[in-house]
């Protein structure tokens, strides 16, 4: 069967959406001051009002992707950064709720918390990804674990229990910015999709969609 890159592109996509941590860039926060090292390579000059470490273009609303290899696995983590013009709460309100995942995020066709409550630290998560055809659409059960960070912030992470992947793990992570008025959202990633397509398109994929996903994200959060 030939799978165009299009149809790749919306398949890692769906896959990530509900998708712990292993290998972390620093993230040291100090009130609404954050530095982020092992990121940017070559971190612009910071100018009044701008954060250390954090690119201009990131700050006006671009989102920095990078991929980093795995050992024994095909497939690379990706690390992206971006700012939402909200503050960590109104954020933390769509990450934080998989249950409303097929109406919040792209290419989910049904998603549902399986157990625990949006309070309480810990709950089971199910997502299927919905695929373009001739693709079939994929199923995952995810443990996620989640909480208030010091300074203002929130983490979700979460760790694949069973489905249609070999590997679906990553987190999100919400630092207050500017005195808590906007919001540095961290997201993580490292899936591997059991499907039978080449390896390169997966991984080009599995980067290539990551601005969408927090385009579509501002979005939601700008209903709220």
């Amino acid at each position: 069967m030939n799978t165009s890159p299009r149809l790749i592109y919306s398949t890692i996509f769906a896959l990530s959406a509900l998708a712990p941590l292993s290998v972390t860039p620093s993230l040291v926060t100090s009130g609404s001051a954050v530095s982020v090292s092992a990121v940017y390579a070559t971190p612009t000059q910071d100018k009044p009002g701008s954060l250390p470490g954090l690119s201009a273009e990131v700050r006006e609303g671009e989102v920095d992707v990078k991929s980093v290899d795995v050992k024994g696995s095909s497939m690379p983590r990706i690390i992206a950064y971006g700012v939402i013009n909200a503050p960590p709460q109104a954020v933390w309100s769509v990450v934080v709720d998989c249950g409303r995942y097929s109406k919040t995020m792209d290419n989910v066709k049904s998603s549902k918390r399986v157990s625990g409550s949006l309070t309480g630290g810990q709950m089971r998560c199910e997502l299927v990804a919905d695929l373009p055809w001739p693709l079939s659409d994929l199923r995952s059960v995810v443990d996620v674990s989640f909480g208030k960070l010091k300074g203002g912030g929130f983490k979700r992470t979460w760790k694949l229990v069973e489905g249609d992947y070999k590997r679906n793990e990553g987190s999100w992570t919400l630092t207050p910015l500017d005195g808590g008025a906007h919001t540095l959202l961290r997201y993580e990633l490292h899936v591997e999709p059991k499907t039978s397509v080449p390896e390169w398109l997966k991984r080009k994929a599995a980067k290539a969609k990551v601005p969408g996903m927090f385009k579509r994200l501002r979005a939601e959060v700008a209903k709220r």
